[in-house]
């Protein structure tokens, strides 16, 4: 789990729940979706202090799905959101490694991949997995799969602005301004690889 306190021109880690959210920002805690069980009191308490709301355990439920396609739903007091984003090369590898491991345990003779899916590189990658956001005023909670890039990246964006910020002030704008805020431009992100996708399955798509 990563807790981050983001004020109006910078960032600094936590390591335990703040009291309340920064005067002029708000907290983002994110972690992988094999933590939630564990992590579920400490992210109940964090929403009752920081959110005004626990969770609903069926927004749990959805939370901590693997598999649960995109979805939103709302209370009067946060929303969520569920977006199930790209898998990277990496993850699509990893899953075709475990199917051929699981028909050769069931002598299926299963082999290795040697060409991707629909004969095109791009086809190997049309995997997803869900991503999920719990949004309040000032706080942010986000559930990803394990090494999952997005929060990574944006951390890493994150600080590289922040630096900026400190001889720019136009740069300041650079960070993000809510939880709100947050989660479009990840989402944004998300969006951004499905469209690289298509550039690449167009042209295969119209020699068909």
């Amino acid at each position: 789990m990563q807790i981050v306190e983001f004020t109006a021109d910078s960032l600094r880690f936590s390591d335990a729940l703040p009291a309340q959210p920064p005067t002029d920002g708000f907290v983002w805690i994110f972690f992988d979706r094999d933590e939630f069980q564990t992590h579920l009191p400490l992210l109940q308490q964090a929403t009752q202090q920081l959110g005004g709301s626990a969770l609903l355990d069926l927004h749990c439920q959805d939370l901590s799905n693997a598999v649960h396609p995109s979805h939103y739903d709302f209370t009067s007091i946060y929303d969520l959101i569920i977006f199930r984003r790209l898998a990277t090369q990496v993850e699509t590898r990893a899953e075709a490694e475990l199917e051929t491991a699981v028909e050769a345990y069931h002598g299926q003779g299963g082999q290795p991949r040697t060409k991707p899916r629909g004969g095109l590189a791009a086809f190997n990658r049309i995997s997803s997995r869900a991503v999920g956001f719990v949004v309040f005023d000032r706080l942010l909670i986000s559930v990803h799969p394990r090494g999952c890039y997005t929060a990574k990246s944006f951390i890493e964006r994150s600080l590289t602005d922040a630096k900026f910020s400190v001889d720019a002030v136009s740069a300041r704008s650079r960070i993000p301004s809510s939880p709100t805020d947050l989660v479009l431009r990840m989402v944004n992100t998300m969006v951004d690889s499905y469209l690289d996708v298509r550039k690449e399955l167009i042209p295969f798509l119209l020699h068909k």
